[in-house]
C-alpha cells in the first residue's frame, strides 16, 4: 500500500541497530553504530567510486563479483618531490557487496518516507523502464537520497559529464517504517537500499521542453 504519511526525513529517522544516526558535520559517513564490517565497506562504496561503479556492473551483468578491483591515487614522494600512482585501496568484489548487505541489515527507516533518486534516460525508453502500474527493480544496490537537491544535482553531474546519458527524471520514493537502508555520502544525504528492491510504479511525468527541467517518476516500494 501506498504511505499515506510519507514524507521528507533527514537523519534522525534512521536507526542502526536501533541507535539513531547522527547528522555526520563534515565527515564522509554520519556517525552511526555500524560495526567495523560494515563501516569498512560503506567508505569503500562512498570513497572510491571505481571501486563502487565496478561492484555495480558485476551485479547487473551477472557476473564479476570474484574479482579484486583498484582504486588509486597520485602521491608525491616528499624527498624527491615526483608524482606516482600508487593503489589507494583494493576491495574484492564479492566481500564488498557482502558487506554492504550486512550494512544495510543493521539500519532501518523508523517512519514512512519520501527519498529520492536521479536518473538519466531518454523518453522514449520510458514505458520499457518504468511502465505505470509495473513493478521494476535493479540488481544493483539502490542509492536513494533524502533531498531532491541532491539527487537532482547528482544526475546533473552525470549528464555534464556523459550528455548521451539522456534527459534528467527525479523519481520520487515512498518508502514503508522498517524499510532496512545504510547510511551513505553524507554530503548528499545518500541511503543505500539492498540489491533487487522491488519498485510498484504509480506515475510518470516526462521532462520539461528545457533540456535541464527533470521528469518525474513516483514509486512505492514493494515487497
Amino acid at each position: 500500500m501506498l504511505p499515506k504519511t510519507a514524507k521528507p526525513v533527514w537523519w534522525d529517522a534512521v536507526t542502526v541497530n536501533g541507535d539513531p544516526v547522527s547528522d555526520p558535520g563534515e565527515e564522509s559517513l554520519p556517525a552511526s553504530s555500524v560495526d567495523e564490517k560494515a563501516e569498512k565497506a560503506l567508505l569503500a562504496w562512498v570513497d572510491e567510486g571505481p571501486i563502487s561503479a565496478a561492484l555495480q556492473d558485476a551485479l547487473r551483468n551477472g557476473k564479476g563479483l570474484d574479482q579484486t578491483v583498484e582504486s588509486k591515487e597520485w602521491t608525491r614522494d616528499p624527498e624527491t618531490g615526483e608524482y606516482s600512482e600508487q593503489v589507494k585501496l583494493s576491495a574484492n568484489l564479492g566481500e564488498l557487496a557482502e558487506g554492504l548487505r550486512h550494512a544495510i541489515s543493521q539500519g532501518e527507516l523508523t517512519q514512512d518516507a519520501e527519498l529520492w533518486r536521479g536518473i538519466a534516460f531518454w523518453p522514449e525508453d520510458a514505458d520499457e523502464l518504468f511502465p505505470v502500474g509495473g513493478v521494476v527493480s535493479d540488481p544493483g544496490f539502490m542509492s536513494v537520497a533524502m533531498s531532491p537537491d541532491h539527487a537532482e544535482a547528482m544526475v546533473g553531474v552525470r549528464i555534464a559529464d556523459d550528455r548521451r546519458a539522456g534527459q534528467p527524471w527525479l523519481v520520487r520514493v515512498l518508502a514503508p517504517a522498517g524499510t532496512h537502508v545504510a547510511p551513505g555520502a553524507a554530503a548528499v544525504s545518500e541511503l543505500i537500499l539492498a540489491e533487487h528492491t522491488k519498485m510498484r510504479v504509480i506515475s510518470r511525468e516526462p521532462p520539461g521542453e528545457d533540456e535541464y527541467k527533470p521528469g518525474l517518476i513516483v514509486v512505492e516500494l514493494v515487497d
